[in-house]
């Protein structure tokens, strides 16, 4: 069996690295940015996200997309959200 996604309207945010407050005031304060100091795991990783389906934060890097939908905030990749997403205007 084939099955097509169906058709979903989000909300969307880029991380630029240069807008970090825009991004938690946008967030409810789900994301923050990660101190220079504490990015020995991945150093490329300048912000966190708190996501509710794993109450986790999940580390993310400039150029990902936080996107919003009814269950909250998660990020993901460029390249899937080109795939994946389209504006709407």
């Amino acid at each position: 069996m084939k099955y097509r996604k169906k058709p979903v309207e989000v909300e969307a945010m880029q991380w630029t690295g240069h807008n970090a407050k825009d991004l938690s005031l946008w967030s409810d304060g789900a994301f923050s940015e990660i101190d220079p100091e504490d990015r020995q795991d991945d150093p490329e990783a300048t912000g966190q996200l708190f996501v509710n389906a794993n109450r986790a934060y999940l580390a993310i890097v400039p150029g990902e997309w936080v996107i919003k939908d009814q269950r909250g905030f998660y990020p993901c990749k460029p390249d899937i959200f080109a795939v994946t997403y389209e504006k709407v205007e």
